[in-house]
């Protein structure tokens, strides 16, 4: 388990412990659990991610699939605030509105209701949505969510 394994990094350091990491994976054998909040180290050497909001999981799938279609709405949002090469250089950086919510005060609903931007009626009712299959594949992939984003329609 390597927790934040790059954070406040600069990027040869960075490249050097990845580097190792992936080594000491090959070498042993090994899984390697990753947790950061860096979504490009995550894109760079993940076989499979796993999106938690709030403790619980949002979203789970091989890395291609998760970049490349992000079902929950946390996850689009998250992939939304990278930094793009494709993106003009004077376009500000979005952000995820609102703020993180406050476990002690959790009623049971989906934690990120409070941000999300397609929650509907169901989302404010009943209890936080199940993991549920919506990609089939190898790995599949699974998303918590009532509304799961629609790549046609963001």
């Amino acid at each position: 388990v390597a927790d934040e394994p790059t954070s406040a990094l600069d990027v040869t350091v960075q490249a050097q412990i990845l580097d190792q990491l992936v080594r000491l994976r090959d070498q042993s054998g090994t899984a390697i659990i990753l947790i950061t909040h860096d979504m490009g180290v995550v894109a760079q050497i993940a076989d499979r991610v796993v999106v938690m909001y709030a403790g619980s999981i949002a979203e789970a799938g091989d890395v291609r699939s998760l970049f490349k279609v992000p079902r929950h709405p946390y996850t689009w949002a998250l992939l939304e605030t990278l930094p793009r090469l494709d993106r003009r250089r004077d376009r500000r950086l979005k952000q995820i509105a609102g703020v993180p919510p406050d476990l002690i005060e959790w009623d049971g609903k989906c934690a990120y209701l409070p941000r999300c931007p397609k929650a509907l009626t169901v989302c404010r009712n009943d209890d936080e949505p199940a993991l549920a299959l919506v990609v089939e594949g190898a790995a599949g992939h699974h998303v918590a969510c009532y509304n799961p984003v629609d790549q046609r329609t963001g």
